[in-house]
């Protein structure tokens, strides 16, 4: 994989999302969809949908897609984004940690259940204002084992 590449800009897309941060434009992968929560795959090198029924789903880098094409328009990761709740986080708390959801792209306040052979992850946290999030990159997760 080549050098990462990283530019702090200002925010200002068409997908209502405002704020600033670092963005990246190295990973592979098209038709990515746009403020959905996705994950570096570490094998293929390709942003996926970030889903917590699946390890390749929940390790690798997180972000939050500001376009379809990654080299084209970027994959926030982080520092801190403003994101409408609609566009990738469910179940919004003021101050609470946003999950990898076993719902596909999605970030949720509810961690998974212990026992339920689900990956956790904690990737972002609720700002006090709706719809903002404070994006960091925890590379700590795990799985919630069955037995």
């Amino acid at each position: 994989m080549p050098a990462w590449t990283q530019r702090v800009i200002d925010l200002l897309e068409a997908i209502s999302n405002s704020g600033r941060g670092t963005v990246t434009y190295e990973g592979g992968g098209s038709g990515l969809l746009t403020g959905a929560l996705h994950v570096l795959n570490t094998t293929s090198g390709d942003w996926v949908e970030a889903c917590s029924l699946f390890e390749e789903r929940t390790a690798g880098l997180a972000g939050f897609p500001l376009g379809h094409d990654p080299a084209v328009s970027g994959v926030f990761v982080g520092p801190g984004k403003r994101l409408s709740t609609s566009a990738g986080v469910t179940n919004w708390s003021a101050g609470g940690f946003l999950y990898v959801s076993a719902t596909t792209g999605l970030a949720d306040t509810v961690p998974p259940a212990v026992g339920s052979g689900e990956y956790s992850r904690i990737v972002c946290q609720c700002l006090p204002d709706t719809g903002e999030i404070w994006m960091f990159q925890d590379t700590m997760w795990s799985k919630l084992s069955t037995s």
